[in-house]
């Protein structure tokens, strides 16, 4: 499983164009998306499940004994909560303008930039989708790119291109059709 996709702790809402002004503010709204990401989840894993099942599954205590029950009656428990946080971060990003307290920097806000909205190749989009990578600020904290095995030499050119180009001229020049407006200040 890649790093990426669990991520929706400070740093991974910061690559998403989500940080708060207010420190206390921003463990609250952590908080609040682990329970959420925890519920559903768990709503999803119970789909199907057996009465008798249901019962077992809510008497374990978190841990080891849990980690034991999910491998032998959800063998796909990683996948859910991959699927779940990545359903959660796309609804996040869709409603960011909506959450009150958000620090307006033009970096965090470059950080929001959806894959789409840059100026790159489908099929080097489709393959960061497919890692969990849906942001420019995600895309930007990839440590090397070069190392993944999802991504081909051509995706990591333009990975290095877009990133390097956004730094040095701005997120106009990486945009498609040059639009980003007040996140132009970013370097």
């Amino acid at each position: 499983m890649n790093k990426f996709i669990n991520r929706l702790d400070r740093a991974g809402l910061e690559q998403i164009g989500i940080a708060f002004e207010d420190s206390g503010t921003s463990r609250e709204f952590e908080a609040l998306i682990r329970e959420e990401r925890e519920v559903r989840v768990g709503e999803e894993i119970s789909r199907g499940m057996s009465d008798e099942l249901l019962e077992e599954f809510d008497s374990l205590p978190s841990g080891d004994d849990l980690a034991r029950w999910l491998d032998q009656h959800c063998p796909d428990y990683g996948e859910i909560a991959a699927a779940v946080t990545q359903e959660l971060k796309y609804e996040l990003l869709q409603n960011r303008d909506r959450i009150p307290g958000l620090r307006p920097t033009p970096e965090i806000r470059a950080n929001g930039v959806e894959l789409d909205k840059l100026d790159m190749g489908i099929m080097t989009r489709v393959r960061l989708r497919q890692m969990g990578i849906s942001t420019f600020g995600e895309m930007a904290a990839m440590e090397d790119p070069d190392t993944l095995e999802d991504l081909k030499p051509k995706d990591t050119a333009e990975i290095d291109r877009v990133v390097s180009s956004a730094k040095r001229f701005g997120m106009k020049a990486v945009l498609k059709g040059g639009r980003f407006g007040y996140y132009d200040e970013y370097r």
